[in-house]
């Protein structure tokens, strides 16, 4: 549903800067669209078989990032259907002997390979070894299929060794599903085939193709579950803009094309603020536009960064909002509904490098974003939180009341562990004032039916 847009049109009413750098705005709504954008996803997720996507920065990727999260919430919420996507990389728990070459974080180079820009390869045969952390009992694994391409084995603790041969007569994306049956806490093992050209073809594949000794390059898995659900995807790496989206090569669409994702949740622009916001949203437009080709069938939310206390960045979210306006795209405004820079410094949700989110910081994100979808974006201009406050799905409950009085007495809580999403913040009545007795009588009274 790509729409042609004038740019000059669109920003007609967009803020500017003043001289001092101060940003002129007018308001922005706190949402758009999101019934219509999340109906599809959400009823496929109920079907139990969903595939999300999600496409951004260090705010998605590095610890704190709001993403793990988001994925554990959506797998408790409509089945865990696995893990999703993870890059075979040594900054996603894999562990590798000398001699492999990786792509990095903070970085993007040419070709601009993967999901991520993170993958492992062999350049030449030689006793090395690999072993990928293991998520869910399914891996579909991705590789690079090339001219001279050679063979590598996986075997994992109690199962077969497979052969899988990566050459081909030109450039491609292979696939391999390897079914472990139960999930293990064993790693895969990957290794290059040392042996010399035989007849054994691999298994499993697509393609038949001799083992051959040679170069691969490992892009990552599709781990799934044996159970119906809904799975994350997270293509992110730091310091990554929009334009490192635009520039990925093919193995970025077949991989797509693959997964064959529900929804793209997008959340970019902290990286693009030398950009200025006419600039960004016609590259925008440009990404979404390459995202559409690659699935049209799938539905968007792009969700505007938070307000880091940087002008130049601060005006990207009118970009985001337009472009999301213009396409009927559904849209969350994180910018302005998560509050203020220092508000998230207050509450603690900031990193101690001050720019990323601490794991607090992350599940506030988790949450608006996952409350915005489910709600249709009512819960973003609700004047109190939900009942809900220990975010396990289950309201209403007395653990509830329990949480929400140990929290106000200093203790943790108790869904605050691992990835799970922890509970909301004691400002139940989202006046910025706590505690305060004022937040203790607006929970129980929307407890006991009133409103807020």
């Amino acid at each position: 549903m790509t729409m042609s847009m004038s740019l000059s049109r669109i920003f007609s009413g967009l803020g500017t800067f003043a001289c001092t750098g101060a940003v002129v705005a007018q308001p922005l709504p706190l949402s758009l669209n999101l019934t219509t954008a999340y109906a599809d996803t959400k009823a496929a997720m109920l079907a139990g078989d969903a595939d999300i996507v999600c496409i951004g920065d260090s705010l998605t990727f590095r610890p704190g990032a709001y993403f793990p999260f988001l994925s554990q919430r959506m797998r408790a919420k409509y089945g865990d259907g696995g893990e999703g996507f993870r890059a075979i990389s040594p900054w996603t728990g894999s562990a590798f002997d000398p001699g492999w070459n990786f792509g990095f974080i903070n970085t993007d180079n040419f070709p601009f390979r993967g999901f991520d820009g993170l993958w492992a390869g062999v350049l030449a045969t030689q006793p090395t070894l690999c072993i990928a952390s293991s998520f869910s009992a399914r891996a579909r694994l991705y590789y690079l299929t090339q001219p001279g391409g050679g063979t590598f084995s996986v075997d994992r603790f109690n199962f077969p060794t497979t052969y899988i041969g990566t050459n081909a007569t030109q450039s491609g994306l292979g696939v391999a599903t390897l079914d472990f049956s139960v999930i293990s806490q064993s790693g895969m093992r990957i290794r290059p085939y040392p042996g010399q050209p035989t007849d054994l073809e691999e298994a499993p594949g697509e393609q038949q193709r001799p083992v051959e000794q040679g170069p691969f390059i490992l892009y990552g898995v599709n781990w799934q579950s044996c159970t119906p659900g809904v799975r994350l995807h997270r293509a992110a790496n730091g310091g990554w803009g929009v334009e490192n989206f635009i520039r990925r090569d093919q193995s970025f669409t077949l991989m797509l094309q693959d997964i064959n994702p529900d929804l793209f949740i997008i959340m970019l622009g902290q990286n693009d603020g030398r950009l200025s916001p006419e600039q960004f949203a016609s590259r925008l437009n440009v990404l979404v536009d390459r995202l559409q080709a690659d699935v049209p069938a799938a539905e968007f939310v792009l969700v505007s960064t938070y307000n880091s206390g940087s002008p130049p960045v601060f005006a990207l979210g009118d970009a985001v909002h337009e472009v999301a306006r213009q396409r009927g795209l559904g849209f969350i405004n994180l910018r302005d509904a998560g509050g203020s820079y220092q508000s998230y410094v207050n509450r603690g949700y900031i990193d101690p490098d001050m720019l990323h989110f601490s794991d607090a910081g992350g599940r506030f994100v988790s949450n608006l974003i996952y409350d915005s979808l489910e709600t249709g974006g009512a819960s973003l201009s609700a004047r109190c939180n939900d009942i809900d406050f220990n975010n396990n799905n289950v309201f209403p409950e007395d653990r509830d009341v329990i949480d929400f009085f140990d929290i106000i007495a200093g203790t943790d809580c108790p869904t605050e562990i691992g990835n799970l999403p922890g509970c909301d913040s004691i400002d139940f009545n989202r006046n910025g004032v706590f505690p305060e007795d004022q937040d203790v009588i607006d929970f129980f009274s929307v407890l006991a039916g009133s409103e807020c």
